[in-house]
């Protein structure tokens, strides 16, 4: 006797259903883990107003510019240092970001005649 259409249907879905049902990831237990440290964000409280008059006095206009790619620079770093689990301090990535900020601009950091 010929399977009717319907048995058809029904034996390939529930082939279809068990097949991705073993295929399907299997839950992971949660491990409970303790606290080894709390971090804080420094940056929303982080006030860049001195430095930014003291970019000012140096490098004239160009100071603002400076302190603005800095800051962005910082960030960028900051986010894709952790994103790539390659951490480095704040004072590295804060050195990093002027380093390029001062190279981009074409400023001298260390020449003492950088007041306009």
């Amino acid at each position: 006797m010929m399977p009717s259409r319907r048995d058809v249907l029904r034996s390939s879905c529930g082939l279809a259903a068990s097949t991705l049902a073993a295929a399907w990831p299997k839950p992971v237990k949660a491990q409970s883990t303790a606290f080894k440290a709390v971090l804080f964000d420094a940056f929303p409280i982080f006030d860049a107003t001195p430095l930014a008059a003291l970019s000012r006095e140096h490098f004239g206009e160009r100071g603002e510019e400076l302190t603005r790619l800095w800051r962005v620079r910082q960030f960028e770093y900051t986010w894709l240092r952790n994103a790539g689990q390659r951490y480095a301090d704040f004072w590295k990535v804060t050195e990093d970001a002027l380093v390029f900020a001062t190279t981009a601009l074409k400023l001298d950091l260390t020449s003492k005649n950088n007041r306009p």
